[in-house]
């Protein structure tokens, strides 16, 4: 009951971390394409063909460059956010394990000490010195949880 219970948390922090982690990566390739953009429009407004050809410059490009260069700046603190979503989303995975981890270890302590319960109880009536032994081992597994 315990153990589903655990893996249900599991994976639905596991399935949180890949959400924050598609994210992160929508975020940067947005990011990277958005660099690629400014450096095609820059190139096209060169400002070094002006004197050379009667052309007129692209007002259009010159204010997408200034709009992509203010998008670039909010998606610089959504990538650094995701960032910190992400490491705290492996954290929670990481602790859900460590306590998965235990809740295995106390299950195999008390499957041992059932174990031993049972083997004494056995004996109880036929071998007393047996049945000391299994109580006492018993009794040191109780011990050590």
């Amino acid at each position: 009951m315990i153990k589903e219970y655990l893996e249900k948390i599991q994976d639905q922090l596991y399935q949180n971390k890949i959400e924050v982690y598609n994210k992160l990566m929508n975020y940067e390739t947005t990011y990277k394409e958005n660099t690629e953009m400014i450096r095609i429009l820059e190139e096209s407004n060169n400002l070094t063909f002006q004197e050379f050809t009667p052309r007129e410059l692209n007002s259009f490009s010159s204010g997408k460059v200034i709009e992509l260069k203010q998008s670039q700046k909010l998606l610089l603190l959504d990538i650094e956010e995701t960032k910190l979503e992400l490491k705290k989303a492996e954290e929670a995975v990481n602790e859900i394990n460590q306590v998965m981890k235990k809740q295995i270890s106390q299950v195999n302590y008390l499957e041992n000490l059932e174990s031993h319960i049972n083997k004494a109880v056995d004996l109880v009536y036929t071998d007393v010195y047996k049945c000391k032994q299994e109580l006492a081992e018993a009794q040191k597994i109780i011990q050590n949880l």
